[in-house]
């Protein structure tokens, strides 16, 4: 019960030190790099795009995400999601209000960092599990808790957030690999390895999304058979290595569109694709309508939404 009290403490405090420094709705960057402050005060917005290898960690609200094809992911005040990778996602805030919205903190975490901890800390991991979804949720003990708590009240003053970051990522990371979901963070971070593997696989695609897509050749890289390939992928990605392709490039191709320096056709050309109406098909299909209605759609509600970012709630 006390840890229950403790948890329900830190939670209250890490929340009201997020209103302080993210007093309007949307993403807030802060002086540390990688991280930052999430505030939303509305439920009706559905938001697509890429999830980055990171931990955030929710101090108020729930959110529900669709990361992959199929799979959904339910998680609130307590609770953290975490990525190995750069993970495709639709999220959508499904409980938060102007007077007690929702609330997080997001560290950027990748494997290279999870692994260093787990070397220097000497941590063994079991590497004989099969392969494990490379974004998931986990609940926050009262360690973890504190580590982010301090974290973002270091942002009080600027020396010392900049100061105390490294050593802050690392402990958090370690409250991580030693906390309830330490298999599913370590498997993940060995999964996501960018050197072998399905994290070799993924690394590839980030940089050749525009390039043709060889199943056999991937999965020589990967030093992997094509079957491998195609099953560990799917089962650590959510989604087939082609359909991850598709994901960047139409999330690519709409990051150009909303620049406003390009049209639909020099989109689809730069993203990698050679035609113009199949592009326009698959991005009507991700994104529920056609290239120059979404794009006009997105303006007007970032429009819509102004004022009420700038109000304090």
């Amino acid at each position: 019960m006390k840890l229950e009290i403790d948890a329900r403490e830190l939670l209250a405090a890490i929340a009201a030190r997020i209103r302080r420094h993210a007093p309007s709705d949307g993403e807030t960057a802060t002086v540390v790099p990688g991280l930052k402050l999430i505030r939303v005060s509305t439920t009706a917005l559905v938001q697509r795009g890429i999830l980055r290898p990171s931990c955030c960690v929710v101090a108020q609200g729930q959110k529900l995400v669709q990361a992959g094809t199929h799979t959904e992911l339910r998680y609130g005040s307590g609770h953290f999601i975490a990525s190995s990778i750069a993970m495709p996602i639709v999220g959508q805030v499904v409980e938060a209000s102007a007077s007690k919205p929702y609330l997080a903190i997001a560290f950027e975490l990748t494997p290279h960092d999870v692994l260093s901890v787990l070397a220097d800390a000497k941590l063994e991991v079991d590497t004989s599990a099969s392969s494990v979804p490379a974004a998931f949720v986990g609940t926050c003990d009262v360690r973890l808790l504190d580590v982010v708590l301090r974290a973002v009240s270091s942002l009080d003053d600027t020396r010392e957030a900049v100061f105390l970051a490294p050593l802050l990522r690392r402990e958090l990371i370690y409250r991580l690999v030693t906390g309830p979901s330490a298999s599913a963070v370590c498997h993940s971070a060995l999964l996501a390895r960018p050197d072998e593997g399905v994290g070799r696989a993924v690394d590839w695609l980030k940089s050749h999304f525009k390039e043709p897509l060889r199943i056999q050749e991937l999965a020589k890289l990967s030093n992997m058979s094509t079957s491998s390939l195609q099953h560990k992928f799917k089962a650590t990605v959510m989604m087939a290595p082609l359909q991850y392709q598709k994901r960047l490039r139409l999330e690519e191709a709409r990051r150009l569109l909303l620049s406003g320096l390009t049209d639909a056709t020099s989109a689809a050309f730069d993203v990698g694709y050679g035609s113009p109406s199949q592009f326009i098909r698959e991005y009507r299909r991700l994104f529920g309508l056609p290239p120059r209605r979404d794009v006009k759609r997105m303006r007007t509600t970032a429009a819509g939404e102004r004022p009420a970012s700038r109000r304090r709630t």
